[in-house]
């Protein structure tokens, strides 16, 4: 059947289709040049659509991570003279990878490292929602993890911290090498070592030391292990 596009353009139009329940979605019909150029247009709005939905997703991990972090952090600002830009550098430069899932930051206190750990885990979090990959992170000092074994049985939330820690997809465990180094907490800290070396679960430490020498603090039986383990799965940088 012959007709005239919106354009001013003649073509032959196919036969019209029984009308359905879904017909009120149909396009007006049009010529092959205004029917190409109106796809076209269609799947850019579908892009553009999409790429809102991943960033609204993005803002919404990002708030996430700056949820458990505390609020002195979050001003952090990498053009603050004060900040370690060369750390930094290095941070932004590590990608985990199978062999070496860990990046350890290590120096003296006041060289940025915990800012640099809490701004990875924050690209990490909107990295994951453009790729739309499934984001889950988390964040413990060495004084909250001993804090945390010795109440998770008087105190609720402390045994979901220790979880949560030991599970998340991207840990930073900070001050790692300021583990008060008992009985119990040193159980559970080896526990969280060897379920993320074993699983391979993304993890940024800090420390004042590497673990050469503040692993020599752990009792001997978690020592050797320890140190190793983390060795092992670490890039170490500062």
């Amino acid at each position: 059947m012959n007709t005239t596009c919106a354009c001013g353009q003649s073509y032959e139009a196919p036969e019209k289709k029984p009308p359905d329940f879904l017909s009120f979605l149909d396009r007006p019909e049009c010529c092959p040049a205004c029917t190409v150029r109106q796809d076209a247009e269609d799947d850019e709005a579908d892009r553009r659509m999409e790429a809102e939905q991943r960033e609204k997703q993005a803002a919404r991990n990002e708030a996430a991570v700056d949820r458990i972090i505390p609020p002195r952090l979050r001003l952090t600002d990498p053009a603050d003279a004060r900040f370690n830009s060369v750390l930094w550098d290095q941070v932004t430069a590590w990608q985990p990878t199978a062999e070496k899932p860990w990046l350890g930051l290590v120096g003296e206190t006041g060289e940025s490292k915990t800012r640099c750990a809490y701004l990875r885990l924050r690209q990490f979090a909107r990295e994951a929602a453009l790729a739309e990959r499934p984001f889950h992170g988390a964040m413990i000092s060495g004084m909250e993890f001993a804090r945390a074994v010795v109440e998770q049985y008087r105190e609720e939330g402390s045994g979901k911290v220790l979880r949560e820690a030991r599970t998340a997809g991207i840990l930073v465990f900070d001050e790692l090498g300021k583990v008060k180094a008992t009985a119990g907490v040193m159980d559970e800290l080896f526990a969280l070592i060897d379920h993320r070396h074993a699983h391979n679960l993304v993890t940024i430490w800090t420390g004042n030391a590497g673990p050469q020498e503040f692993c020599t603090a752990w009792p001997e039986e978690y020592a050797g292990p320890g140190c190793g383990r983390i060795l092992e799965a670490s890039v170490v940088v500062g």
